[in-house]
């Protein structure tokens, strides 16, 4: 049976993902080698949640490449690299929330290493993973461009290594370092207006 839905699989370009699967069916798999992903079959997850965080990684993972969202981000961290004095160096644990919805700092983070989720509320109030961050991404633009309080979490998928650029340092930007100020603000317009049209965009598959 497996054998004849990884063919319609393959024929439709689609991939299957297994769950919940008992002893008895993987003793039974192991017997014939498909214990492991291979071909149509990509993954197999313990439970039905842990199915669908996959199959959501792997959608999000594949809009980051389409939309191209890392691009000139490098720019900016390779200005505020870790041996600068405008930023500090901290670490956050896998699970630990960075920013939380509704605070209204205006601190923007820079993503030296690990990788990072957004997370917002739809028009039923369910939590939507909206993207995928990785290392060179800008954090806290929004906050930052616009002054209004955080619109989503976001919580740290591994263990990450982060900059943080505070808010009283931004400012001092503006008469210590023109130039600087100029780049970093041109750069987070950027960024606010992809970020906005991406999460709207998402927004709209997602809801009913």
């Amino acid at each position: 049976g497996l054998n004849k839905l990884e063919f319609i699989a393959e024929r439709r370009g689609t991939r299957i993902v297994l769950c919940g699967l008992n002893a008895d069916v993987v003793e039974a798999m192991m017997r014939v080698g498909l214990s492991q992903p291979k071909g149509a079959l990509a993954h197999i997850a313990g439970s039905l949640d842990e199915a669908l965080e996959w199959c959501e990684a792997q959608f999000l993972d594949n809009r980051k490449l389409q939309d191209g969202e890392e691009e000139g981000m490098f720019a900016l961290t390779s200005i505020f690299s870790a041996d600068s004095a405008w930023v500090k160096e901290m670490n956050i644990v896998k699970g630990e929330t960075l920013i939380k919805a509704g605070e209204d700092d205006r601190d923007i983070f820079f993503l030296v290493d690990g990788c990072l989720s957004v997370w917002i509320r739809d028009s039923l109030d369910k939590p939507v993973r909206v993207r995928r961050m990785t290392k060179g991404a800008v954090v806290g633009e929004m906050a930052a461009l616009t002054g209004a309080k955080r619109t989503a979490n976001i919580i740290a998928d591994t263990d990450c290594a982060v900059l943080r650029l505070a808010w009283e340092t931004i400012q001092s930007l503006e008469t210590d370092a023109p130039e600087v100020s100029a780049r970093l603000y041109r750069h987070l317009a950027r960024d606010l207006a992809g970020t906005v049209a991406r999460n709207n965009r998402l927004l709209s598959q997602t809801s009913p």
